[in-house]
């Protein structure tokens, strides 16, 4: 089937597989940075260790919003295929969305 289906399941599986390898690769990093902060409460002075605990908690923040950011960029994709697909023209889309933000 061609069009906006075959368009749509590419990108699908793509964010899927993106969203699986930058799970993987935060898991990773994540189990890295206690380690290194094992390794300098053992090894280094209380300034030190405070440092890294500021630097995990930035990136535990990154963490909590990662879904929000994964969900945007999956958001920019569809309305992509939207605007370049033959079975839903460009107008339909934006009657749609004008038709929602009147009801705001």
């Amino acid at each position: 089937m061609s069009g906006f289906f075959f368009d749509f399941s590419s990108v699908v599986s793509y964010f899927i597989f993106f969203s699986i390898f930058l799970f993987i690769i935060l898991i990773l990093f994540t189990l890295f940075i206690f380690f290194i902060i094992i390794l300098f409460l053992l090894f280094t002075s209380l300034l030190l260790f405070t440092f890294f605990l500021l630097i995990l908690f930035f990136f535990l923040l990154f963490i909590h919003f990662l879904p929000l950011f994964l969900l945007l960029v999956f958001l920019i994709l569809l309305i992509f295929l939207l605007f370049h697909s033959p079975h839903f023209p460009l107008f339909l889309f934006i009657l749609y969305f004008s038709h929602f933000f009147n009801f705001l």
